[in-house]
């Protein structure tokens, strides 16, 4: 017994050192397991809406989203009556929007209104202004996001 005793007391240094490491690798592994927690988040919400000073809502993606999303453009350089219908989307009141894209992946909703509809084209009674790029494909998603569909990392 007093052998035992006097072997553990030989080894305490060493003893320590190992639990040491030990509590300091497991550290390290807790700090990088959150690291890679917010990255997932990050990866997950890569698409929100923000509130400007006006009242409206600008939403911003990521590039990733915008990628996986497929968002197309389509730049007004001249006086445009028709416009993609693709570039239109619908509130729940039965007003039409469409998406300017005011800075890269940054998109605010433009209300317009619609004389008519031939195959994939859409006539305005009033023409789009010019030097305006619209969002014409990824548009009901761009819609979701200001609505506040898919927050928590669900679907974008």
């Amino acid at each position: 017994m007093i052998l035992k005793i006097m072997i553990v007391m030989k080894y305490k240094k060493y003893l320590f050192i190992l639990i040491g490491i030990i509590l300091g690798y497991s550290l390290n592994s807790f700090i990088n397991l959150e690291e890679e927690s917010d990255k997932h988040y990050s990866d997950n919400n890569p698409a929100h809406s923000e509130e400007m000073e006006d009242g409206n809502y600008k939403v911003i993606l990521s590039s990733k989203a915008a990628e996986r999303l497929d968002v197309q453009t389509l730049s007004v350089e001249k006086t445009q009556w028709t416009i993609p219908y693709s570039a239109i989307v619908y509130d729940v009141y039965g007003k039409t929007w469409v998406y300017e894209e005011i800075e890269p992946f940054t998109y605010i909703r433009r209300q317009i209104n619609i004389s008519g509809v031939i195959d994939s084209l859409a006539t305005l009674s009033k023409p789009l202004k010019y030097d305006m790029t619209i969002a014409t494909v990824g548009v009901p998603e761009l819609y979701g996001v200001e609505d506040g569909i898919g927050e928590d990392g669900v679907g974008y």
